[in-house]
Parts: C-alpha cells; structure tokens; sequence
C-alpha cells in the first residue's frame, strides 16, 4: 500500500475523531488508535491487534525519536504517563506526527497481511463504527 494513501486515511480518521472547528492533532490521532484497535480486535482478536499496533510502533520509532518510551499500553491507556512525556519533550506536533507516522506502519502491516483491499475496508469501517459509538 502506498506510504501517502495510508497517510490519508490516517488523517481522515483523526480528523473524523477530533472534536471542535479547530482539531486537536493528537486527541483525534490518539482516538482513531482505540477505534482502530476495536476494530481489529473484532477482525484478528485481541492478540493480533496488539501484535499489529507493538510490530507498527517498533518500525516507526526507527523514524520517530518520540516514540522511544510509547509502547502498545500508552497508545490505548487514556492517562498513560509516556503521552504527557512525550509532549512534554517534544511538543504536541511531534508526538501527533510520530503516532500519525505509528498508524501509517501498521495499515501497511495489515496490508501486508490481509491485503490492501481488505485493510482499507477495515480501517474505513473503524471511522464508521466510531461514529455510532
């Protein structure tokens, strides 16, 4: 799957998730984790998902420097202390960035997998599934 389609439908699904005419990058990044994480944990089960988002977090953080203390438990924990010393060290751009650059790794890991076609369905269904929530 091209780096740049994935980067889209990262963006649409954090935009989806970000509340306000002026979204918060990370809040919508930080939702569209959960909701994608509920969605593969319908499709792979809990165990897959967490493989899926651990393998996405490993590849990026040879790219994101902020991710060195972020692993699986921060990115779906609401108050989990590595995001407020993420944004604390690296500003609220950065980390939004690095957990954008987080979920490009793991659509291209599911792609991988499952194919491309099949992956876009799914994280397209997680944006319709989060709007009912």
């Amino acid at each position: 799957m091209p780096e740049a389609f994935a980067l889209g439908m990262v963006r649409r699904l954090s935009a989806s998730k970000a509340e306000g005419a002026d979204p918060d990058a990370l809040a919508g990044v930080r939702a569209a984790c959960q909701h994608l994480h509920r969605e593969l944990s319908f499709w792979l089960g809990a165990d897959g998902s967490r493989a899926l988002f651990t393998g996405a977090i490993g590849r990026a953080r040879q790219q994101y420097p902020v991710l060195e203390n972020i692993h699986y438990d921060a990115l779906l924990t609401p108050n989990h202390p590595a995001i407020p010393q993420a944004l604390q060290t690296h500003g609220a751009r950065a980390t939004a960035v690095a957990l954008e650059g987080t979920l490009v790794m793991l659509i291209e890991l599911l792609g991988r997998l499952i194919g491309d076609d099949m992956a876009t369905r799914i994280v397209e269904n997680s944006g319709k599934n989060a709007a009912v929530d």
